[in-house]
């Protein structure tokens, strides 16, 4: 087990544990199937795609060997937005003082959650909020009903709350046929994430960034501990996590290697950038997405029903944003993520259209 403190001040102990990544990168695997990668790659600019050449042919390879499995995936790697409930399974167990050493490990001990268990997560993991003297079913159904998933994704979730014991067995059973043929790759890339977790300065690395505002994000979230997961570098994601009813609870901070291709301290304008940016706020549900996010007060799922789309459009479009360097990520006091409109990339947008047409 290799572990050690990244950095720790008077506010925050950022920690990385090396087994925990591994295992957390494992149960992302069955996400590299679809066309969700390949659509943030069009996002990168010419040089950005010459840094990960290398990485864009494995997701090639990485969907021909998950295709055979897509019914499987499909029914027990169950996703809410982005993150699936095997992630929200395992994040559980470390809440609880669990500490599985390799996959096999963590998917035994998802095995031995009673059905229960199980349902009270799953619908912890889609937000359903129970009222007293509600029947757990029929918030879920409410909620459903109420959500712009198709009828298909409903009724895969409603089989999923009902059957906890199969999607179980269902999920471990797939990962116990994912794993070995994705450990390989894990392997060839160890140096890489091993080299990356080992020098990892969090506060240098987004010092200037346009990305998230890093210091003010973690100083108003006032958390003692940080578990940062180093994945892969073909998961491209950050993502910055925790429950916001249970303060004393740690966060948890995904990064992947190659995370300089979304953080720059500088931005030029190039052509290509510039091409890009307009490309990206020229998708009508995203323009609007950006207005309402920018208003501060609603979630994903409210912003959803406000637009007709579903969550899951609201968080794409999110992410397209941030890519595009058009949002910044911020936590207010109360630990809740705010996104603010990234100025200097409008007003760099802003200048080069006046010079260009002369406006």
């Amino acid at each position: 087990m290799v572990y050690h403190n990244i950095r720790k001040k008077e506010t925050m102990n950022y920690q990385y544990h090396k087994h925990r990544s591994l295992i957390m990168d494992q149960l992302y695997f069955p996400n590299l199937l679809g066309n969700a990668i390949f659509t943030f790659l069009e996002d990168l600019t010419t040089t950005q795609k010459e840094q990960i050449k290398d990485i864009m042919a494995l997701l090639t390879q990485f969907q021909q060997l998950l295709d055979p499995f897509k019914g499987r995936i499909n029914r027990y790697f169950v996703m809410k937005e982005a993150i699936p409930f095997s992630d929200y399974l395992y994040r559980y167990l470390l809440e609880e003082g669990q500490d599985p050493q390799d996959m096999a490990e963590a998917l035994l001990a998802f095995q031995t959650l009673s059905d229960e268990s199980i349902q009270k997560l799953f619908l912890a993991f889609l937000e359903v909020k129970v009222e007293a003297n509600a029947l757990p079913q029929d918030a879920l159904l409410e909620v459903l009903e109420n959500s712009e998933i198709s009828d298909e994704g409903r009724w895969r979730l409603l089989w999923a709350y009902h059957h906890p014991r199969t999607l179980i067995d269902g999920l471990v059973a797939l990962y116990e046929d994912l794993i070995p043929l994705y450990q390989p790759f894990q392997k060839q890339y160890e140096e890489e994430r091993d080299r990356f977790a080992q020098n990892l300065d969090l506060e240098k690395l987004f010092e200037g960034s346009e990305v998230i505002d890093f210091k003010g994000t973690f100083k108003n979230l006032r958390r003692e501990t940080c578990e940062i997961f180093v994945m892969s570098p073909w998961h491209m994601f950050i993502v910055l996590t925790f429950d916001e009813q249970k303060p004393d609870k740690r966060i948890y901070f995904y990064i992947y290697p190659r995370v300089n291709l979304l953080v720059e301290t500088e931005r030029h304008l190039s052509d290509e950038n510039m091409a890009l940016t307009l490309r990206t706020l020229g998708d009508e549900n995203r323009y609007r997405v950006l207005l309402e996010l920018l208003k501060g007060d609603l979630k994903s799922k409210e912003i959803a029903e406000k637009l007709g789309i579903t969550a899951a459009n609201v968080s794409f479009h999110t992410q397209k944003l941030i890519n595009a360097q058009l949002l910044l990520i911020k936590a207010d006091k109360k630990g809740t993520t705010k996104y603010r409109l990234n100025k200097a990339t409008m007003k760099l947008l802003l200048e080069r259209l006046k010079e260009d047409f002369g406006l």
